[in-house]
């Protein structure tokens, strides 16, 4: 449409400005060519209209099936190792005794 509309008003400025050549004045050019114009876009819209035989009919579409694979289980597979049981050691805490209060300062060295 929008091509349609270009190309209309690059026809009616030629026309325009050759009836300017001629003699005419600009102003009755513009308005007779303007009014001609529009009824010519007009009339090729309403065309157009009628000429769409409303919408294209929607393409069928297919589901595609992945296949699936078959696993064949084979005879000289072997099993798993059966998990080694893992035994687990609690350490005991260290205690601190009460008797020794010394601490270290923030160079490493100990106070007293």
């Amino acid at each position: 449409m929008g091509v349609s509309v270009g190309r209309e008003v690059l026809d009616s400025s030629i026309r325009v400005a050759n009836d300017v050549a001629s003699g005419d004045s600009f102003k009755q050019s513009l308005n007779r060519n303007a009014s001609n114009s529009y009824n010519s876009l007009v009339n090729r819209a309403i065309g157009k209209l009628g000429q769409t035989g409303g919408r294209r009919p929607k393409r069928r579409t297919t589901r595609r099936v992945k296949k699936k694979k078959t696993v064949r289980k084979s005879a000289g597979r072997k099993k798993a190792a059966p998990r080694k049981k893992v035994t687990r050691v609690t350490l005991k805490k260290r205690s601190i005794s009460k008797t020794s209060t010394r601490k270290r300062d923030i160079f490493g060295k100990w106070q007293s």
